[in-house]
């Protein structure tokens, strides 16, 4: 875990690797998020808005666009995570893609949210073998999505429920105008869930007579 964040499993970043120079904004930002968990935020932001790239097993003999059409399979390679384990390789740019994988390697080019659809029940891991990169679970892609993440709690366990000792009234104040004028919305509620692990999650439950989506 070098220069490496992810989902509720952080460490302190080692000293930044002087051959490592952020070649854009999303890179710049990515390197501020490793540094300071504070920065983390901004970073997913802007990384939801941007495209990332995926390496292919065969360069086309041109580079050109397209539209992938429905039921059509785009293969891709994947790495091995710290277990052992396949998951796909996602990248901040081209140059990223051919450290890893060499030049001249085929690549695909998509916007972040679908790659992250794509890869929902695997997890991915962006610039990997790289000085900076993230390593998500599938959890954590559903985090970033903004998509539920159930738990099943196996065995036997206490609940507790309480108020705050201290009301997160920025958090607060921040969910209220965003809802103030959504005439849908009926009820939110907000929780902060501790899990016998340690780790913590928040949770927004919005009472609405609107569809899901």
């Amino acid at each position: 875990w070098k220069r490496l964040f992810g989902g509720g499993k952080q460490a302190e970043p080692a000293e930044p690797a002087p051959s490592f120079e952020p070649h854009d904004p999303l890179e710049a930002a990515l390197m501020a998020a490793a540094r300071d968990p504070a920065a983390r935020p901004d970073f997913e932001r802007m990384l939801l808005e941007a495209e990332l790239y995926v390496a292919t097993p065969e360069a086309p003999a041109e580079a050109s666009a397209r539209t992938v059409g429905a039921g059509e399979t785009l293969r891709l390679l994947n790495v091995a995570d710290p277990q052992g384990n396949p998951i796909p390789a996602i990248f901040t740019g081209e140059a990223r893609l051919a450290e890893r994988f060499g030049a001249g390697s085929g690549y695909a080019r998509l916007p972040a949210k679908v790659l992250f659809e794509m890869f929902a029940q695997s997890g991915a891991w962006l610039n990997p073998g790289l000085a900076y990169g993230v390593l998500w679970s599938a959890d954590d892609l559903a985090h970033l999505l903004g998509k539920p993440v159930r738990r099943t709690i196996a065995k036997e366990t206490k609940l507790l429920l309480g108020a705050p000792a201290k009301r997160p009234e920025a958090l607060i104040r921040s969910i209220a105008a965003a809802v103030a004028d959504a005439p849908t919305v009926q009820e939110a509620w907000l929780a902060l869930a501790y899990w016998p692990e340690g780790n913590a999650s928040w949770y927004l439950d919005i009472r609405s007579t609107a569809e899901p989506d």
